[in-house]
């Protein structure tokens, strides 16, 4: 599902009646938000892995400068610092952090389907 279908649909959930609308078309729609969850979790593991990666990439590089340098304890973490890999790893961090937004919200999206599906069945 590409982002303008997912904003349409989000749109179409944002206008729909309980008491009006179709219960057929609530639960395709709740169907194609789930199907598109499984696509961004899928895509969180791939972030996920790529954060515990540059992670432990940034470790093993500082200790080897670490190992490296000579001077003071401090003089030596301060030589040892990588910048690109701690940029990266905060970048990998944030996407990660960022999916979770989004399948959070997702969800709840999908809860409130589920309810407005359960009210439109008592009807």
């Amino acid at each position: 599902m590409t982002r303008e279908e997912l904003q349409r649909l989000l749109d179409w959930y944002d206008k729909f009646e309980t008491g009006k609308g179709d219960i057929e078309g609530i639960m395709k729609a709740r169907q194609r938000l789930s199907l598109h969850c499984t696509t961004i979790a899928k895509e969180l593991a791939q972030v996920e892995t790529t954060h515990k990666l540059t992670y432990q990439e940034r470790r093993i590089s500082e200790a080897e400068r670490f190992l490296e340098q000579e001077g003071t304890i401090a003089e030596r973490e301060a030589n040892a610092i990588n910048k690109e890999l701690r940029r990266k790893e905060a970048q990998a961090e944030s996407a990660v952090k960022g999916y979770k937004i989004l399948l959070d919200s997702y969800f709840k999206v999908l809860d409130a389907m589920a309810s407005q599906i359960n009210v439109m069945n008592k009807l």
